[in-house]
């Protein structure tokens, strides 16, 4: 059975003891929402309000992973970084260790890690590093 995978995902993950306190600052969602196992989506947006990227986020069992267009990883990464100040976060462009297949194609979230086969992929209840 075929699973298409979505070439452009992009991920940032923030890793650290900050990293949801930290984020509750910068996004539009409320954190304590987050899951392993369910996307959360938020935004991000600049001082005067305006957005920035539409992301979605999911748990790490060290941070957070989040899920944009590979083209705004870079962008979103910076902006982020201006804010970090004495926060005890890391910053990663990760996308090379992600897949994104099509939703239809997993159970709950279409991120896998990218050493994951794509036949075991439809078991995977949360991406394992």
């Amino acid at each position: 059975m075929s699973r298409p995978e979505l070439t452009d995902a992009g991920v940032l993950t923030v890793r650290g003891a900050d990293s949801k306190s930290f984020l509750q600052g910068q996004l539009t969602n409320d954190l304590d929402l987050l899951t392993e196992t369910r996307l959360l989506p938020a935004a991000v947006a600049n001082a005067q309000g305006r957005v920035l990227s539409v992301l979605r986020l999911l748990a790490l069992p060290d941070g957070v992973l989040i899920w944009v267009p590979r083209n705004e990883v870079a962008s979103l990464r910076s902006h982020l970084a201006r804010y970090t100040l004495r926060a005890k976060v890391e910053l990663r462009d990760e996308s090379d260790q992600w897949r994104a297949l099509w939703p239809a194609a997993m159970r709950r979230h279409p991120l896998i890690p990218a050493t994951a086969q794509l036949a075991e992929a439809s078991l995977l209840d949360t991406p394992r590093n």
